[in-house]
């Protein structure tokens, strides 16, 4: 027998919009409340800093796995949509996990302040280049900064994002599905 191009799966590239948005909602919801789990824990347990990968890692799993449930829930076959709202929480949930974390630095030195101080774009990224100019904490005996922090914390994004890619299933193949028995 020969193959012949029917003899193949080849998804539907259906994105119902209910399932669209129970990925979004379980993505975004899960995103903002590890943001400030992993904000937290990268402040207040001490070890953080030589363990941030696991942590920045583990993060970005939560909110690829949440929005996946979400997508797979609501029976999205669309990979370019599915990737869209994987990546939509998943910036959500970074730029939160910043706010996050200048809140509860911020608070740990004891300048307290609210998220609404924070939480706009340009008082969040003067906070930032605040905090790098001085460092934030102290590894192998000194503390980085400026363009040795810039340079970390671009490493830890791209294990959050990385880790959304790979456990997000963004490059993989899709499961099959069956339209005509709708699972």
């Amino acid at each position: 027998m020969q193959p012949t191009a029917d003899t193949y799966y080849r998804g539907s590239g259906k994105a119902p919009v209910a399932g669209v948005l129970a990925g979004l909602v379980f993505g975004l919801v899960t995103a903002v409340v590890t943001a400030f789990i992993y904000a937290n824990l990268l402040v207040h347990i001490p070890i953080a800093g030589y363990i941030t990968f696991l942590f920045a890692g583990g993060f970005g799993f939560c909110i690829a796995f949440a929005a996946n449930m979400g997508l797979h829930l609501g029976k999205v076959r669309n990979r370019g949509v599915s990737a869209a709202v994987i990546l939509a929480a998943a910036g959500v949930g970074f730029y939160m996990s910043w706010v996050a974390w200048v809140h509860a630095l911020l608070n740990k030195s004891g300048v307290q302040i609210g998220l609404g101080d924070i939480v706009a774009p340009a008082d969040l990224w003067t906070w930032i280049t605040g905090i790098n100019e001085t460092g934030a904490w102290t590894m192998f005996g000194s503390t980085p900064s400026g363009g040795m922090l810039w340079f970390l914390w671009i490493v830890e994004a791209g294990i959050i994002f990385g880790s959304v890619y790979v456990f997000g299933g963004i490059g993989a193949a899709a499961p099959p599905f069956c339209e005509g028995c709708n699972a």
